[in-house]
């Protein structure tokens, strides 16, 4: 019998989204996966085909006209109309038209979903939400929400529960997508692909690490005040990705200060060995936004997993994972005062009983663990719309 193929949708640049690639190589032990982005090819296993999409800076939008009509139609409430003025998503769509046709299609953001769902009325969709729907419009500047929020809460409201099956990070994202479309996600961490690493010995300085992008959302500039607050018992290095203004202001506050650096991005595949040698991974993450609140990212998954103690705010979804397997610490708030706090308590041998407890929490909290979730959604998509007909 042949193999159904399925189409994997990602409307980014793929090449280090661990948890796209993740899918493909899940759903391609029994499926023929075609996963469609933008970017060079990244490397995929043998029944999994790249489909690289027209960047959307190819599109030349027709004038400051369209744009308008666009913004327009949003703040008339006309968010379908919208939608398909964007002469990106018209292109993409007769992109993906030609690997038509697919068994199911996995979605992996939610402005997807309408594209999605113009590929076939009879095609199961299967939703990851990698963040909640108010990620987007909760940094966006008031205009800028008056005119998107209201097209974020239509794909919610209609086409997330025309889903036959959704998927996403954290108990605290599902729980509200549950609430406000009625549907029942199903957890699929973040978690990278279990890695036969041990915790590496423990000195003075005590090296912590950043890993992730030059976000100033994320207020790093905390976390570096934190470090420069404390004695020379250590050190902070932050791998950063992204070259832009933000990134330069915190290569300007690390040049004051011998004891942090920012050093160059890595590529996804090299992290949990370039963390191995580290001591602890830290993320202070203001939690402002819904997003930020019920954040479960891949970095925390990466820190345990590469085998480091890990320091962080008191962001709930993460801190019930780092008190229940007892591999770090957690302020008492968000301020650098306060991190630097919990960081200032930590001796060595803390450190290294924290990472013993790491490594425990690798063998448990890794991707396996979420293959046959993944496998399993796209499985009972499929099996639903053959029942129907």
């Amino acid at each position: 019998m042949p193999r159904q193929r399925v189409l994997v949708l990602y409307l980014g640049e793929v090449g280090n989204v661990a948890r796209v690639l993740r899918q493909a190589e899940f759903l391609a032990a029994e499926y023929d996966v075609v996963l469609a982005a933008f970017g060079p090819e990244p490397s995929l296993p043998p029944a999994a085909t790249y489909l690289r999409l027209s960047p959307r800076e190819t599109r030349r939008i027709r004038g400051r006209a369209e744009s308008l009509a666009r913004i327009g139609a949003r703040l008339a409430g006309r968010y379908q109309a919208a939608y398909w003025l964007d002469e990106g998503i018209r292109s993409w769509r007769a992109e993906l038209e030609r690997v038509l046709p697919v068994a199911a299609i996995v979605v992996n953001e939610l402005f997807s979903l309408p594209l999605a769902r113009a590929l076939g009325d009879e095609v199961p969709l299967v939703f990851d939400a990698h963040e909640h729907w108010t990620s987007e419009s909760a940094s966006w500047t008031r205009r800028q929400r008056i005119s998107m929020r209201g097209a974020h809460e239509w794909i919610v409201d209609g086409f997330v529960p025309q889903t036959a099956g959704m998927m996403t990070v954290s108990p605290g994202i599902a729980r509200d997508f549950r609430e406000r479309a009625g549907v029942s996600p199903v957890l699929v961490t973040n978690a990278p692909f279990s890695t036969p690493l041990s915790p590496t010995p423990v000195g003075e300085p005590i090296r912590l690490l950043h890993v992730g992008m030059a976000d100033e959302r994320r207020r790093l500039e905390d976390t570096i005040a934190a470090v420069r607050s404390l004695n020379g018992r250590f050190t902070l290095d932050l791998v950063l990705g992204q070259q832009n203004a933000y990134r330069r202001l915190l290569e300007r506050l690390a040049a004051e200060d011998d004891r942090v650096r920012v050093l160059p991005p890595l590529p996804s595949r090299h992290v949990l060995s370039f963390a191995n040698a580290y001591d602890v991974g830290v993320f202070l993450l203001p939690a402002r936004f819904p997003n930020q609140v019920h954040a479960l990212p891949n970095k925390l998954f990466d820190y345990i997993q590469a085998r480091l103690a890990v320091a962080i705010g008191p962001s709930p979804e993460m801190a019930r994972i780092v008190e229940e397997w007892e591999c770090g610490v957690v302020s008492a708030s968000f301020s650098p005062e306060s991190f630097a706090e919990s960081l200032s308590r930590l001796t060595v041998e803390d450190v290294e009983r924290m990472k013993r407890n790491a490594d425990r929490a690798a063998r448990v909290l890794n991707a396996d663990a979420n293959r046959e979730s993944v496998i399993s959604l796209v499985r009972n998509a499929i099996d639903s719309r053959t029942a129907s007909y």
